[in-house]
């Protein structure tokens, strides 16, 4: 598995300011490029499409999801 992946399926909620420390030492061990960061919301995509068809927007994943992909739409 891609560590930016395990991240990101990681990530795709609001951590909590201690698991900060774990996304360190991951990072650290796993060796993402510099630019991991950038790339976690095209990453998350399919896990907040999955919210969103699940859930429906109760959690606010269509926000995120227009979000992600306003930079793709044709104007």
């Amino acid at each position: 598995m891609w560590a930016e992946v395990d991240l990101a399926h990681v990530w795709s909620t609001s951590p909590p300011p201690e698991a900060q420390r774990f996304f360190d030492v991951y990072a650290e061990l796993t060796a993402p490029d510099g630019d991991w960061r950038a790339r976690m919301p095209i990453i998350q995509l399919r896990q907040h499409l999955a919210v969103l068809a699940q859930f429906d927007d109760d959690w606010g994943a269509g926000d995120q999801i227009r979000a992600t992909l306003a930079p793709f739409r044709r104007r």
